[in-house]
């Protein structure tokens, strides 16, 4: 669930990645750690049942009362969460891909495509993907690191990334070397806040 530009969208957003964190350590002790489950108690258990599930954890707090708020942080849950619903575990005879492992023993080129009526719906999916890429490089051995080119187009038409800038700014020694494609500096900066689209453009300039 990335960070919101603006204050007020944030801070539903930074409630509700509380409770997927904690849903997650909840089902992995549960050995019920699939996505199948995951979505379920994120986007079709009902409240009382989701806060029965997180009690005894950090998130437990935002089930007490405040049935508004929390109904503000159940419609950001749907929102990044449904796409997941489609990711089907690989068949018994099939090998999984893992992003992270491709990273660190593949080759070749991985291409993350989608046409645009697709978009909304794999929006959520494209964004995780990506910062699962920054996210790695981020915690890569240095000395063992080998140069690989991030290149993300219509970049403005995602929602913020939350590892990008972050990558953008401290990745270089890791060897990960970063282009972004993307229509009008207003378009970035709807999306990522002024800040963070200004420091992003300024560390392209040298990734």
């Amino acid at each position: 669930i990335p960070r919101a530009p603006s204050t007020e969208q944030e801070q539903w957003n930074a409630m509700a990645r509380t409770i997927v964190a904690e849903t997650m350590g909840v089902l992995w002790r549960r050995a019920e750690a699939t996505t199948d489950r995951l979505h379920y108690w994120l986007v079709e258990a009902s409240n009382a049942d989701l806060g029965q599930l997180l009690q005894n954890t950090p998130a437990a707090g935002m089930f007490h009362g405040a049935d508004e708020t929390l109904g503000s942080v159940r419609t950001v849950l749907t929102r990044y969460i449904a796409a997941h619903k489609y990711l089907e575990p690989p068949a018994d005879d099939e090998i999984a891909f893992s992003i992270r492992d491709w990273l660190e023993q593949g080759t070749g080129n991985l291409w993350i495509t989608w046409r645009e009526d697709m978009l909304p719906a794999l929006k959520p999916l494209i964004n995780c993907w990506i910062d699962v890429i920054c996210q790695s490089s981020l915690s890569s051995n240095v000395d063992n690191a080998t140069d690989m080119h991030l290149v993300i187009d219509e970049t403005d038409s995602l929602d913020k990334l939350n590892y990008l800038v972050i990558a953008a700014t401290k990745a270089r020694k890791h060897k990960l070397h970063i282009a972004c494609g993307f229509q009008s500096y207003a378009q970035l900066d709807e999306t990522n806040g002024k800040n963070d689209a200004l420091t992003l453009r300024n560390s392209l300039k040298n990734s």
